[in-house]
């Protein structure tokens, strides 16, 4: 070729300006194919993105609206909270992505025709509209967590409104024990035997308080010590 002519001949400082040249033709070659594959790939991402938006919205709605349903229980509302935040979570990723593979296309052109305005000010809305993404992931993360602890709290208000309720049927129920056993006379071995079941029973009703965290430790022990005294 001409470059490996002309240091045949001995004009090296030809022959460098001749490869310098064709070096900056490859690159420029090099460039444009990567410029026009990387649009492309930013045309094909947008295109699949409006063809899946409606879909993600359509799921995320179905699930935000199982999980402000009253009626359902509380562990089909925690789930589809979970579900909804999987979603809008991949919504997001996938406008990010195409966000930054346009801020992509945006440098590549740079490369190509320089700092112009008009490419410096895509530039800055590429940039903000990142930002923008990244702070929308912030907010939809922060947002899931809320109606998790809210949905938690209320499963706990629940579970202890159960709990309440069955200590005090137990209550109930040893009260009445109590009484249907007092209606006949007892032997001192009976009577012995009567109030050992009742210290079981009401040690069994403190078990349960405390399990549910209606009483401390130290009040269980003291309780549980009145009554093995009492005994």
């Amino acid at each position: 070729n001409l470059e490996k002519a002309a240091r045949f001949l001995g004009f090296d400082s030809i022959a460098d300006s001749i490869g310098d040249f064709n070096e900056s033709v490859a690159e420029t070659i090099r460039s444009s194919k990567e410029l026009a594959q990387a649009e492309i790939e930013l045309e094909k991402a947008q295109r699949k993105a409006r063809l899946t938006q409606l879909q993600y919205q359509k799921e995320a709605e179905t699930f935000r609206q199982i999980r402000d349903d009253e009626n359902k229980t509380i562990k089909e509302r925690i789930q589809a909270n979970e579900e909804l935040g999987k979603v809008l979570e991949k919504q997001l990723q996938e406008e990010l992505a195409i966000a930054k593979m346009a801020l992509e296309v945006n440098r590549l052109r740079m490369q190509q025709e320089g700092k112009t305005s008009e490419l410096l000010d895509q530039q800055a809305e590429a940039l903000t509209n990142i930002a923008d993404i990244e702070e929308r992931i912030n907010g939809q993360r922060s947002e899931q967590l809320k109606n998790q602890v809210s949905l938690q709290k209320q499963a706990h208000d629940a579970y202890m409104k159960q709990v309440e309720a069955q200590i005090a049927k137990q209550k109930e129920q040893l009260d009445l024990w109590i009484t249907e056993q007092g209606t006949r006379a007892k032997t001192l071995q009976e009577q012995l035997e009567l109030d050992r079941q009742i210290a079981q029973k009401s040690i069994s009703i403190l078990d349960a308080e405390l399990k549910a965290k209606k009483i401390s430790r130290e009040k269980y022990e003291l309780e549980v010590l009145k009554i093995q005294q009492n005994l």
